[in-house]
């Protein structure tokens, strides 16, 4: 069994409400991962186009709360990709911890 390869294009439109909050407006296509099996295909070659938004509010430097909703509003009518998202985002990099002691005067 082998598949095409699956490729997508993302776009986003950003907007910053302050230094916290932001939010988005998303864009994703994907097409491709057609499967084979003895070289011979099987089912049909994936076509998804899905619009969306997110919010994003940071807490602190390490911190972040993520929300998000995206339906496909074109392509394969057979994979239904509606989604409601929550995301709690811990994130650390020696870097930023670095520049924050720089800043503290350290």
């Amino acid at each position: 069994m082998e598949n095409e390869i699956m490729w997508q294009l993302e776009a986003h439109l950003t907007h910053d409400f302050n230094n916290s909050f932001f939010g988005s407006l998303d864009m994703l296509y994907q097409n491709g991962f057609q499967s084979k099996i003895d070289g011979d295909e099987v089912g049909g070659q994936l076509e998804i186009g899905t619009l969306g938004f997110a919010l994003n509010y940071q807490i602190s430097d390490n911190i972040t709360i993520r929300t998000s909703y995206h339906a496909n509003v074109f392509g394969d009518k057979n994979l239904e990709t509606s989604a409601i998202r929550l995301q709690f985002v811990y994130a650390w990099h020696r870097a930023t911890e670095n520049m924050k002691k720089l800043m503290q005067g350290h």
